[in-house]
């Protein structure tokens, strides 16, 4: 009964950190396709207007993000995959 209450209550913490996570996951990912799908858009506008650092440095800041939503996914997982096992 003791064990089952643990295990009932670390996964129930486990699944609302885990909604959170996939869902700022699933935000940040939109971010990356909008700014590659406005950068494919116009490309022929940023290249003649010379600003193709910009919306490079734009581009590596949302795949930054989204990574770091993806890792903390995974930390997550193994975190339960501890508590679950000790």
């Amino acid at each position: 009964p003791v064990i089952a209450s643990v295990v009932s209550y670390t996964s129930a913490y486990y699944r609302a950190s885990r909604q959170e996570l996939k869902r700022f996951e699933t935000v940040s990912r939109s971010t990356v396709a909008g700014n590659a799908v406005e950068c494919i858009a116009g490309r022929q506008t940023i290249r003649s207007f010379g600003v193709q650092h910009i919306f490079q440095s734009r581009l590596s800041i949302a795949i930054d993000e989204a990574s770091n939503f993806s890792y903390l996914m995974i930390a997550s997982q193994q975190w339960l995959n501890l508590r679950l096992d000790t």
